[in-house]
């Protein structure tokens, strides 16, 4: 992996648009397994982006950012360190807590790749270009896929010939 590799960039979670039902105050802690005295110590070190305040609405950026900064703040280092990592990171820390890592041989945040099923993927794009009505596009893969096949046949069928 090169320290340049951009596929290994920590992914955050998307807040451009707010959701549709957002979580009490009870729901961010039971879904972020946090305590309130965890978020306003966080908020207090200001490192936490928003009041943790019971009665405010929240969303799943908000569950996020608990997430990973209860990962670090518990993770038994030196406050001092965790301090000078999260520096390096930009606010909030809506960062994904579960693909979001700190390499220590590179000495810098990595986001850490997903092994994702083919076929869920390749399934999900056909259904987007369903939806979207790519007709072109899904007739040029159509041919595509064809062509592939009938190129392996025809290199099976001159295997068995030898």
């Amino acid at each position: 992996m090169k320290e340049t590799d951009h596929r290994f960039v920590p992914e955050r979670i998307d807040t451009s648009q707010p959701t549709l039902f957002p979580l009490t105050y009870e729901d961010l802690c039971s879904q972020a397994e946090v305590t309130h005295s965890e978020l306003s110590a966080w908020r207090a070190l200001g490192l936490l982006s928003f009041d943790p305040a019971p009665g405010t609405r929240f969303e799943p950026a908000h569950v996020a950012e608990a997430q990973f900064l209860a990962g670090l703040m518990r993770s038994g280092l030196p406050q001092a360190f965790i301090t000078q990592l999260l520096a390096t990171l930009i606010k909030p820390y809506s960062y994904h807590p579960f693909t979001t890592a700190y390499s220590f041989v590179l000495r810098r945040w990595i986001g850490v790749a997903q092994k994702y099923d083919q076929e869920e993927v390749v399934d999900e794009y056909l259904c987007g270009l369903e939806e979207e009505q790519n007709i072109e596009r899904l007739v040029e893969l159509l041919q595509d896929i064809a062509g592939r096949i009938g190129g392996l046949a025809t290199a099976l069928q001159e295997g068995s010939r030898e």
